[in-house]
């Protein structure tokens, strides 16, 4: 044992690698998060037919933003989700854990 073994990086992982692979995370990020309000603005053909993250979404102004209405937007649009999820906390667990055993 008279080598000392240590992780050597690739010759391709130089910083220039490292910034492009970090901007290319970024792009992928982006593309999805503007795939998940794309179908939605594309099917509601009119605002009343619209779900509630992209009417947040929309409601960001040019000119100016109404903070605090945004927040409660988000925070009735969280209301849901959470209340789906806090009842069955406990299958979820369950489930996720049973499915690590051999």
């Amino acid at each position: 044992m008279g080598k000392s073994r240590r992780f050597r990086a690739p010759y391709c992982w130089t910083p220039r690698f490292l910034i492009a692979l970090r901007h290319l995370q970024s792009r992928q990020f982006a593309y999805r998060q503007w795939n998940s309000f794309f179908w939605p603005l594309l099917i509601a053909p009119r605002q009343e037919m619209r779900v509630v993250q992209v009417e947040i979404s929309l409601a960001i102004g040019q000119y100016g933003t109404v903070w605090n209405e945004l927040l409660a937007g988000s925070m009735i649009a969280a209301i849901v989700p959470i209340l789906l999820v806090m009842p069955f906390q406990r299958y979820y667990v369950q489930a996720i854990t049973g499915t690590g055993l051999e």
